[in-house]
Order: structure tokens, then C-alpha cells, then sequence
């Protein structure tokens, strides 16, 4: 357990915030403050996108996560029949941006697509063929789009970042969470600091980490 929580939802709250402050740096900040390095010009300025929906995705894949095997967490998926439940598939756990917490109406084939857009960010650095990412988009935080007749699914930053937003305050909010009632997150696994070699004792401003000596 991190020495400033006392419940395991503390830390999530914590950790899930650190993500968000991060990625408002990272939109603050513009390639032409560091043109030489960039090689950039007024025309093809930008923020920090890569990093930034790197852990955006990280948000959704964890409040996804936390409803995961939960039978009464149902969400509807355009184009299949039967309202769908977050199953142990790692993709499954992106239908949460059909809930009611993002809002979106996305049909499966779409959500496996920025899953697997998700997986090669984070592993691979790259994104996948049909997925662009922009600064805004003009509706949804993800929409559809087309260039030279191809369809894209257009991902706009700032947009996710304020979906993300307001998801996480929702689900902090939701009387589930509340009443620490998430069926497949109910029992985290604890570990005594008395049981972790190495670890240094912690002052105020201190970051959780090994002894080096």
C-alpha cells in the first residue's frame, strides 16, 4: 500500500489525477517553444500527442478494468443484438467508452481497433494504420473521418483529455464506487511495507522507491 493511502481507492484517485496533470502539461506545451529541436514551423506546431494519448488510454483501460466480470455493468455496442458485459478480454475493457461514462456509441470492430491502437502505442511507440491523432475534433473526442476516401478514426487530444476528465470524476462519484462495491476490484492484494526488503523509510516529498545502498 503507497504510504499516503489508507484504502486502495485513495491510491487509485491519486495515480489516475497524476495521469491527468500530466497530460495537461504535456497539451500545454507546444513544439515551437523548442522549433530547432523539432524542426517545426507556425504551420506544424503541435503538443505532445504521442505521450498524451498514450495515457489516456491508460485512464480508460483502467476504469474499464474495474468493471470487469461485472454482471450488472451491462453497456450496448453498435451492431450487436445483446447489451454486452467487460469480460477478461483486455479489449473488452475499451467498451467502457460506450458507458455512460464517455458516452460514445462505437461499434465493436471500432473499439477492438483502438485497443489495438492502445497496445501498440504503449509497446511498439507507433500508431496504427487508420487511426490520426489531431489536437480537437470537430464532434466526439473519437469520430470518424475520411481523407482521400479512406475512413480514420480520428483521436483529438484535448477533447479525450476533458472526456477523461470527466469520466474519472464520475466514476469516483458513482454510488459503486462509493460503496466500494466494484465486483471484480473488491479485494485488492495488500502488502505490508513490513513485508517489502529494501524499501526505504518515507518522509514528506519523498517518492516510493528501492534503497540504493
Amino acid at each position: 500500500m503507497h504510504p499516503r493511502a489508507t484504502i486502495p481507492l485513495e491510491m487509485l484517485s491519486e495515480s489516475l489525477n497524476e495521469i491527468l496533470m500530466t497530460v495537461k502539461f504535456s497539451m500545454q506545451y507546444r513544439k515551437s517553444y523548442d522549433s530547432e529541436f523539432w524542426g517545426v514551423t507556425q504551420n506544424n506546431d503541435g503538443i505532445l500527442g504521442f505521450p498524451s494519448c498514450m495515457l489516456l488510454f491508460c485512464v480508460v483501460d483502467t476504469l474499464g478494468g474495474y468493471f470487469e466480470g461485472n454482471s450488472e455493468f451491462k453497456i450496448n455496442i453498435k451492431g450487436l443484438s445483446d447489451p454486452q458485459i467487460i469480460n477478461n478480454e483486455n479489449c473488452s475493457h475499451f467498451y467502457i467508452l460506450n458507458s455512460d461514462l464517455f458516452n460514445l456509441n462505437l461499434s465493436n470492430g471500432e473499439i477492438k481497433r483502438l485497443y489495438e491502437c492502445r497496445s501498440s502505442l504503449l509497446h511498439n511507440s507507433v500508431l496504427t494504420d487508420g487511426v490520426i491523432l489531431r489536437e480537437t475534433n470537430k464532434k466526439d473526442f473519437i469520430e470518424k473521418v475520411k481523407y482521400d476516401g479512406k475512413a480514420f478514426l480520428s483521436i483529438g487530444i484535448k477533447d479525450f483529455y476533458y472526456a477523461c476528465e470527466d469520466a474519472v470524476e464520475m466514476f469516483f462519484n458513482s454510488p459503486v464506487v462509493i460503496k466500494e462495491g466494484l465486483k471484480n476490484r473488491s479485494n485488492f492484494h495488500y502488502k505490508s511495507i513490513n513485508y517489502e526488503k529494501g524499501l526505504c523509510e518515507l518522509t514528506d516529498g519523498e517518492f516510493w522507491g528501492m534503497r540504493t545502498s
